[in-house]
């Protein structure tokens, strides 16, 4: 199911009605592909994908070549049809069909520019996704600059094509202005605001959608228990509420589609144990020891997850943890700075944190989630690791 995105799409058709290309970035599972194809497929614009993860391991020519329908050989370049042996108008004579050949020998960029060309509209685009795939290798990078400033070539202009970069990389314009050619190339791109995990009233419309309207799952009494959990257990990740979803309908569907809240439970932790483990084991690492008296790390670990914004700052998890945790937070401070920067730094962080504003995020969007898995408040008011998926208290 597609979750309208008004804003995003908007801004998107808008781009498409200008002449520059066009950026799209955010973090994995928001929604990026959905978004494109959509305003794509509505706008009636042709376009060819270009997969960069190719790129990556063989060359750019041959993540070309990959999206070409005829890479290689011989293709037709005339026909003729020729009458012989016969009388007036052709009654009782040979008609011979024949097909000359080329060999094709463009270079695998002009031939995909060929390829665009016939498509015979003015708005068409070749979508360059997975660019986070090559955002550390130069060459590649450069070479992509190169074909934004070749498509200025008037043999190019005519064709209308015009390109879309996808990607989880934030400021795509800016990682694609880098060299020589800095503010020529800025000027020549448009960058959508970041896809971002999908807003609680679009996560509970995809759900009760798909769940409730068209499974027709009976929860009772614990419908709404239900959604905002997996609201919260998904993180409102596009991918993952379809992931769980589906889960759902599958245990639904054994039990002839009423089911609880025990149900949709094993549901979510059968989805967490396939897609989480990784991520849940970089949690666990960074847990307080169990014999720490105030364990301020699972502590900010559990508000982080809980309650931050996509980007969130010391001061604001400061207020959270003193809000969540008022018993043991009564002290001038809580070195809650030093604890986000620890989480920020090792082999496998948790956070990511941008010198320029100090304000941190997820390094990775399963993190979030995969904190919510692992953590719960206990009966103490406490932070412990959960044995069990709880239900979100979401007073």
């Amino acid at each position: 199911m597609y979750a309208e995105r008004r804003l995003l799409e908007t801004k998107f058709e808008r781009a498409i009605r200008g002449s520059q290309h066009i950026a799209v970035f955010g973090d994995s599972g928001n929604g990026k592909t959905w978004l494109y194809q959509k305003v794509l497929k509505d706008r009636k614009c042709p376009y060819i994908l270009v997969d960069l993860s190719v790129a990556k391991t063989s060359g750019l020519d041959n993540a070309f070549r990959n999206s070409l329908d005829s890479p290689y050989g011989w293709e037709p370049s005339s026909k003729s049809d020729d009458l012989s042996g016969g009388i007036a108008l052709g009654v009782g004579a040979n008609r011979t069909k024949g097909t000359q050949y080329t060999f094709a020998d463009k270079p695998p960029f002009e031939k995909l520019m060929d390829e665009m060309s016939k498509k015979g509209t003015r708005q068409k685009f070749i979508v360059f996704d997975n660019l986070e795939s090559v955002v550390d290798n130069p060459e590649i990078i450069e070479q992509l600059t190169a074909y934004i400033l070749r498509l200025d070539n008037p043999k190019f202009v005519a064709s209308g094509v015009r390109f879309l970069f996808v990607g989880v990389v934030s400021n795509i314009r800016a990682l694609l202005s880098g060299g020589a050619n800095a503010g020529t190339i800025s000027n020549r791109i448009f960058e959508l605001p970041e896809v971002k995990r999908l807003s609680p009233f679009e996560a509970e419309t995809v759900l009760r959608t798909g769940l409730l309207d068209l499974l027709k799952v009976d929860f009772g009494d614990e419908e709404d228990i239900v959604i905002q959990s997996c609201k919260y257990y998904s993180g409102r990740s596009a991918q993952h509420i379809h992931e769980i979803g589906l889960n759902i309908g599958f245990v639904a569907e054994d039990h002839d589609w009423e089911i609880g809240w025990l149900e949709v439970a094993d549901a979510i932790l059968d989805w967490s144990l396939s897609s989480l483990q990784g991520h849940a084991a970089a949690v666990r690492a960074r847990l307080n020891k169990k014999e720490t008296r105030v364990q301020r790390r699972n502590q900010v670990l559990y508000v982080i997850a809980k309650h931050a914004n996509d980007y969130f700052s010391v001061g604001e998890i400061d207020a959270a943890i003193r809000k969540e945790f008022p018993d043991n937070t009564q002290v001038a401070q809580l070195g809650i700075d030093q604890i986000l920067k620890g989480l920020a730094q090792g082999k496998m962080p948790i956070l990511e944190r941008d010198s320029t504003t100090n304000r941190f995020r997820f390094s990775h969007p399963k993190l979030r989630i995969a904190i919510r898995h692992v953590l719960h408040r206990d009966d103490e008011g406490g932070v412990t690791e959960n044995t069990d998926l709880a239900k979100v208290d979401f007073s």
